[in-house]
């Protein structure tokens, strides 16, 4: 019997898989930036993106701003993964966005600029559980926004009792699971005026903002087909994600990432037909040799400055500025281990007291660095080939003046990344003494 029921199972879950599987799996990551990103998910929580397997090979889309590496303007390379997408506008930069995806396909907006949309219907796709489940949709979601999107009061530590039927019908959930106090609210997005039940405030915390953005929806109960079995689950819309909490799960796997990218390709190319395919590529291997910046090329002495092969700064895909002029925004995603400490001072073969230096962030988190190890260096406090013996405090000042004018809008918050990667020590000697 239980022989049976294993393998009845195993081949259910396997049906499931056919059915979101695309096609063909991509055959490799369509750039390494990518690559990169992948991998930095993957290691925060598993199935933060997806396996190869149920990802697509690489894509060119119409987007205004985009080009594309041989310099075509009007289109970027994309690659969608079973959890998100990834976006790639400008190889220059190498900056790797993810879109407000669960935004478009509730609103039926699609994005094709920074500024451009096209108007299309918000789509008809269920919104978590297998994907041969009647509802509810993301089109369910906006047609009841009186109640899921508007504006809504705080209600901490209140239960989640709202109800989205798979027909899209409203109702009041009172099921097995209407007193789990992780269905209970427990923060509040402020920006966007909607509740956070404490499933996925904790879950949100662990995996970070930028990666799922603020809530634009009201959490739901709704009864759905999972793997074939219906269950429970706890549902809310977020700018980037959507969110959903089966309690019947082991508990690693209790809070999870809807299958956002497969749902929005399904939705923006529903005849399954897709632009000119980008073949995978290798990541270019890490530069073995330090070398320090070129001289001549800085206000400051070179070693004021990160060795750029090995830390050229990186951001946070899709933050922005409303995001860092919050209050404890960098404390709230700092993240930066003893042992990524020890990788830092490895690959600059530093060997001297730790505090000496500081492992700094080269785009500081205030102004939307990350904490990936290319925007990560042992900084001196004193440096002693700089005037007056400057050095790390003196990089602190030129980051919260930056932060202060893209708060205040004097410049943008891309204005300020470029001011410290080009050189933050020519900005600092415009301070004020």
């Amino acid at each position: 019997m239980r022989r049976s029921l294993a393998a009845a199972t195993a081949m259910l879950l396997i049906s499931t898989w056919l059915m979101v599987a695309p096609t063909q799996a991509a055959t490799g990551f369509a750039s390494p930036a990518f690559q990169a990103q992948w991998q930095a998910g993957e290691a925060v929580t598993p199935n933060f993106w997806g396996p190869l397997s149920l990802a697509r090979d690489g894509q060119q889309e119409p987007y205004v701003e985009g080009k594309l590496a041989d310099g075509t303007s009007g289109q970027r390379l994309v690659q969608y993964f079973d959890k998100a997408r990834m976006e790639l506008t400008n190889p220059a930069t190498g900056t790797v966005t993810n879109g407000l995806l669960a935004t478009e396909l509730i609103s039926g907006k699609l994005q094709a600029g920074d500024n451009t949309f096209q108007t299309l219907q918000p789509a008809g796709v269920p919104v978590a559980g297998d994907p041969d489940n009647i509802g509810p949709t993301y089109a369910s979601i906006s047609a009841n926004a009186t109640t899921l999107l508007a504006n809504t009061p705080t209600a901490a530590g209140s239960p989640t009792t709202r109800l989205l039927g798979a027909t899209g019908t409203l109702g009041t959930y009172s099921g097995a699971y209407a007193s789990d106090p992780q269905g209970t609210v427990a923060a509040y997005d402020a920006d966007t005026q909607h509740n956070v039940p404490a499933a996925f405030s904790a879950y949100r915390t662990k995996v970070g903002l930028l990666s799922i953005g603020f809530a634009i929806s009201e959490p739901f109960w709704s009864n759905v087909k999972v793997a074939g079995t219906q269950k429970d689950v706890l549902v809310q819309a977020f700018q980037r994600r959507v969110l959903t909490y089966t309690p019947t799960n082991n508990d690693p796997f209790k809070v999870e990432f809807g299958n956002i990218g497969q749902h929005y390709f399904t939705w923006r190319h529903p005849s399954g037909a897709t632009a000119p395919t980008t073949p995978p590529v290798s990541p270019t291997p890490p530069v073995a040799t330090p070398q320090s910046p070129t001289a001549g090329t800085h206000a400051g002495p070179a070693d004021l400055y990160p060795d750029p092969t090995l830390t050229p700064g990186d951001v946070f895909p899709n933050v922005t500025a409303k995001e860092v002029c919050v209050s404890g925004y960098s404390a709230s995603v700092r993240s930066v281990s003893s042992d990524e400490k020890r990788q830092v001072a490895a690959r600059y073969g530093y060997t001297g007291p730790s505090s000496d230096v500081e492992y700094d962030h080269f785009i500081s988190l205030e102004l939307g660095g990350s904490n990936a190890l290319t925007n990560l260096w042992p900084e001196r406090y004193v440096t002693a080939d700089a005037p007056g013996q400057i050095g790390a405090r003196a990089k602190d000042r030129v980051e919260n003046a930056l932060h202060a004018a893209v708060c205040r809008g004097d410049m943008t918050l891309q204005q300020a990344q470029d001011q410290i990667r080009s050189d933050w020590y020519a900005y600092f000697l415009t301070l004020p003494k």
